[in-house]
This record gives structure tokens, C-alpha cells and sequence, in this order.
């Protein structure tokens, strides 16, 4: 399944850096081969694993309930929910949070790019 990066040609194949001689990862075999795989498109190595943990989404049954909204089970589901609980409490129940903009980023790759809030100020509140 091609995603538009590579549709665009903008990624590279890590495979010829990775198993060079003289630069390559020579810790390769110490790396599970389900993350190494989680980097691959169509077979093709364009990313690295530096770490791995895993990310949960907590949700506050209790606040959902009080505003009639069914827990999300999808990336639209949660910021359309979102938006309901906002615009039911006027405005004084604000969204979901990530604890990491890379997170943030993660998910908008995952998107296509697709920004939630093109207003994002990392430095402000």
C-alpha cells in the first residue's frame, strides 16, 4: 500500500545505508523485526526504529456520558466527539491532548499531513 511520500518519491530506501560495511547498523539483529517491519512500505525499509513504547488513549467515561457522546473508535470519531463535547459545554470542555507534539506529528503523518489546528502554538498554553 503506497502512501503519497512514495508516491512522490520524497522517502529513500535505508536498506543500501543500513547494510553497508562500513556505516551500516551493525546492531541490526538486536532490533525486533516487527519494528523494523513497522518502518517498511511495500516491503521497503524508509524508516528506523530509535525506541519503541506504546501509546495509549485515555478517555473520561464519566464526562462522556454526562454529554450523551459514545466513546470514539477512530482517529475522526475522537475530534468529531471532540467538537461536541466542546459545543455542548460552551466551550468550557476543550478537546483531546497529546502528551508530546511528536505524537501530534506522528498522527498527522498517519493523516496524510492533514493538520488539526493549523493555529498550533507550541509555546503557547
Amino acid at each position: 500500500m503506497e502512501c503519497k511520500a512514495t508516491q512522490d518519491k520524497v522517502l529513500v530506501d535505508l536498506d543500501p545505508f543500513i547494510n553497508h560495511e562500513t556505516i551500516g547498523l551493525k546492531d541490526k539483529a538486536d532490533i525486533l523485526p516487527v519494528l523494523m517491519n513497522g518502518a517498511k512500505i511495500d516491503g521497503v525499509q524508509y524508516g528506523i526504529p530509535f525506541n519503541k513504547s506504546t501509546e495509549v488513549l485515555y478517555y473520561n467515561k464519566t464526562l462522556l456520558d454526562q454529554y450523551g457522546v459514545q466513546v470514539p473508535t477512530t482517529m475522526e470519531e475522537l475530534a468529531s466527539r471532540s467538537k461536541e463535547i466542546f459545543e455542548k459545554s460552551n466551550g468550557q470542555v476543550i478537546g483531546a491532548g497529546f502528551d508530546s507534539l511528536n505524537n501530534y506529528y506522528a498522527i498527522g503523518m498517519a493523516n496524510e499531513g492533514k493538520e488539526f489546528n493549523k493555529d498550533l502554538d507550541i509555546a503557547g498554553p
